[in-house]
């Protein structure tokens, strides 16, 4: 039987990636928030506009990786872990809203900050 990886090893590599990205891409603006590892059926991933976690009194919002997804190529991890942190750069330093419809519809504002931040955007006849 395969091994599995402990799952706070696999925290611990999102958080130094999302530290890489959050470096190279938004100059190190963002504030890491907590990072978590759930089963989603309807998304890689998604970031919360509200401070769903609290430590010590201090709200921290949340960034999940959908746990189905982690056995894409890495790419594909890095890209969704990307993706929301243009929704948390436009939350919390651009201070729009990107998206409508619980997040269903992305709008020109996601799609030029997601292109700033090193995303390739296309249109998706799904919606």
């Amino acid at each position: 039987m395969k091994e599995l990886t402990k799952y706070s090893r696999i925290a611990g590599y999102l958080e130094k990636l999302y530290d890489k990205l959050n470096d190279h891409f938004f100059d190190g603006q963002l504030e890491r928030p907590v990072i978590t590892i759930q089963s989603s059926s309807r998304s890689y991933g998604h970031y919360t506009l509200y401070p769903a976690w609290s430590v010590k009194g201090e709200g921290y919002r949340e960034i999940n990786i959908a746990a189905g997804t982690l056995n894409r190529p890495i790419e594909y991890t890095v890209c969704t872990l990307l993706h929301e942190m243009t929704h948390q750069y436009n939350a919390e330093v651009l201070n729009v809203q990107d998206c409508s419809r619980n997040g269903t519809y992305h709008n020109k504002l996601f799609k030029q900050a997601a292109e700033a931040h090193g995303l390739i955007v296309d249109r998706s006849e799904k919606y």
